[in-house]
């Protein structure tokens, strides 16, 4: 329950970030369009006949999967570690900079990292990895319904 009123909360903070990201790589000439590789399958399969097999196991992979997983590498372990040799702070800022990082989506860097410190933030109030890892799934949730609205309205 606290992940998913997080979300509702945030989710302003979330979009701002995303904003001054895309605004800043438009500043600085970026004119690709990156996107997460699993969300380019999906937007890919979305637009084939008889896939909703494939798309319901794709997100919820992506929605369940991966936010248990990378909660359990990113704040359980990551943070952890580096918490103790840093301390909190520092420590939450360079795991949520790797966190950015590894996903390999230039227009999500900013997003990325304010979501995984929205999510370290809850880590460190609720002492539980379970508040961020429904925040996670729902922001993954929301992430792959956007994608898959806007492949099926395209086609």
């Amino acid at each position: 329950g606290l992940g998913l009123a997080f979300y509702g909360l945030f989710l302003w903070l979330i979009s701002l970030a995303a904003f001054l990201n895309l605004y800043a790589l438009w500043q600085l000439g970026w004119d690709k369009a990156d996107q997460n590789p699993l969300l380019i399958v999906m937007t890919r399969e979305a637009a084939g006949p008889g896939r909703f097999a494939l798309l319901v196991l794709l997100g919820l992979s992506a929605a369940v999967g991966a936010a248990f997983f990378e909660e359990l590498i990113f704040r359980g372990v990551l943070y952890g570690v580096l918490k103790r040799h840093l301390g909190r702070w520092p420590g939450a800022i360079a795991a949520a900079l790797v966190f950015a990082l590894i996903h390999f989506v230039h227009s999500n860097i900013l997003p990325l990292f304010v979501l995984a410190l929205l999510l370290t933030w809850l880590y460190e109030r609720t002492g539980r990895l379970l508040a961020p890892m429904a925040l996670h799934s729902i922001n993954n949730a929301v992430a792959i319904a956007i994608t898959l609205i806007q492949a099926t309205q395209s086609n």
